[in-house]
């Protein structure tokens, strides 16, 4: 086990004899230098609970310039909330207990399928086959989104500018213009029943 992963040791022993030792370590998801490289252009910032020399090992692994260790939940819960005082849109991804405070705290949270269920219950976006890279998707669909409504907003605003003043001055009866929000409601749901394309 490399020693910038270890965490700590952990020895069997009976009769004052010891029998065996145990290095227990954590494991970089490959997914996460993968996610990583798609924020290199963002402020990024491991907070973890856990020893200053292990979270500057995996720091330097994954190359995250700004750390912090030993922070308890209501320390990291106040890093976030200085962040966004701050003017940042905070994105927190994070998968234990101790994690749910801030995780309802952030802008935007995501957890993953195996995490604890308290952080699932906090988090926005559960990654339900626990690859951070789908953190991607979770982005490509919001702006997916977020192009539907401008479309939905501009059609029904040009839709009411065009068919009220007709509506009002009776060039269109009501039974017309009941059948034109009718259609032009219908528009907007097929509009966005494209993005489950």
């Amino acid at each position: 086990i490399p020693k910038s992963l270890q965490i700590c040791n952990v020895f069997l022993q009976a009769n004052n004899r010891v029998l065996c030792g145990f290095a227990l370590a954590d494991k970089i998801r490959p997914s996460t230098i993968t996610i990583l490289e798609t924020f290199k252009d963002k402020k990024v910032t491991l907070i973890s609970g856990d020893a200053e020399p292990m979270v500057c090992a995996i720091a330097k692994q994954l190359h995250i310039p700004d750390w912090l260790s030993k922070h308890t939940p209501e320390q990291k819960l106040g890093v976030i909330k200085k962040a966004q005082k701050d003017g940042y849109t905070v994105l927190m991804v994070g998968d234990g207990i101790n994690d749910a405070p801030v995780l309802a705290q952030a802008n935007v949270s995501v957890t993953l399928g195996v995490s604890s269920d308290l952080a699932k219950s906090s988090a926005d976006v559960v990654l339900l086959d626990n690859s951070l890279d789908k953190i991607n998707l979770v982005f490509n669909i919001a702006k997916r989104c977020k192009n539907k409504i401008k479309q939905n907003i501009g059609w029904a605003i040009g839709y009411n500018i065009l068919v009220l003043p007709l509506a009002v001055s009776g060039v269109l009866t009501p039974w017309m213009a009941v059948i034109g929000m009718s259609l032009s409601s219908l528009i907007v749901v097929i509009n966005s029943i494209r993005l489950l394309k």
